[in-house]
């Protein structure tokens, strides 16, 4: 599991979810430069349309516009969608 403070959220209150398509021969050398993003705090490897799923964060909308835009323009990368992150919210976990 993950912790998330609310330090960490504050440091970067935008927050989004961008799936990635990508060219099969290029999906590594993507994953490798998204990964290079310090805005992006993970990718995830997936199935079905989208190969991709990119974890960012930002400071603001301006930003994360700018992160979006630059990932788009990696070689590799053919098509995506990002979704923003409104809210988030943890089921209650019972213990034993």
């Amino acid at each position: 599991f993950t912790v998330l403070t609310r330090a960490e959220i504050a440091s970067a209150p935008v927050r989004g979810l961008m799936m990635i398509q990508a060219d099969p021969r290029g999906t590594d050398r993507a994953m490798a430069r998204i990964l290079g993003l310090p805005e992006v705090t993970a990718v995830h490897s997936t199935n079905g349309t989208w190969d991709l799923i990119a974890e960012v964060g930002t400071d603001t909308l301006e930003e994360m516009d700018d992160v979006i835009s630059l990932i788009r323009r990696f070689d590799g990368v053919t098509r995506s969608e990002t979704n923003l992150l409104l809210t988030t919210r943890r089921p209650m976990r019972r213990l034993g």
